[in-house]
C-alpha cells in the first residue's frame, strides 16, 4: 500500500522544522514594511524577532528578505512547504484517520462479548491504508485472544 499524500506532507513539514524560527508567528505592520515576526523570546534571547522581513540587498540594492536570527533560508523553505494544497492533503489524511477511528471505536463498542473483548475483525479489511494496517493487525491480534 502506498503512503497517504497527507502523511507524507506532514512528515516533510515536521522533518524540516529544525532551524526554523519558533512561533507563534504574527504579522507586524508598525513600520513602513510589513513583516512576519514573533514577540516571544527567541533561542538567542531576542524579544522582537523577524521571522521574515523585507530589506534591500547591500550587494545590489534590490529588494530581498531576511530573518533576524539568520534563519532566512530555513524559514523560506518552511513557508514553501506549507502551501494551501499541502494543508488540504493533511486535512484529507486527518479525515481518513477520524473515519477509521470512528469505525473501529464503533466496532469495538458493538462487538464486545461477555468479557469486554470484541470479536475478531477481518484482518483483510481495506478501510485503512498503510498508516492503519499495523494498528488494524495489532487490533486483530488482540481481539483473537480468548480474554
Amino acid at each position: 500500500m502506498t503512503e497517504h499524500k497527507g502523511k507524507t506532507a506532514l512528515d516533510r513539514i515536521v522533518a524540516g522544522l529544525p532551524g526554523v524560527t519558533e512561533g507563534p508567528w504574527e504579522i507586524f505592520d508598525g513600520c513602513s514594511w510589513r513583516r512576519i515576526g514573533t514577540n516571544h523570546l527567541s533561542p538567542i534571547g531576542r524579544k522582537d524577532c523577524a521571522v521574515l522581513a523585507p530589506t534591500v540587498s547591500p550587494s545590489d540594492g534590490h529588494p530581498d528578505l531576511y530573518s533576524s536570527e539568520a534563519n532566512c533560508q530555513r524559514n523560506l523553505e518552511h513557508i514553501a512547504r506549507c502551501s494551501p494544497d499541502v494543508f488540504r492533503e493533511i486535512a484529507g489524511y486527518v479525515d481518513e484517520l477520524r473515519t477509521a477511528l470512528e469505525f473501529y471505536s464503533e466496532n469495538w463498542r458493538v462487538n464486545c462479548g461477555d468479557h469486554g473483548v470484541p470479536v475478531a475483525l477481518d484482518p483483510n479489511d481495506t478501510l485503512l491504508n498503510d498508516w492503519g494496517d499495523t494498528a488494524h493487525k495489532a487490533l486483530y491480534g488482540v481481539t483473537k485472544h480468548d480474554g
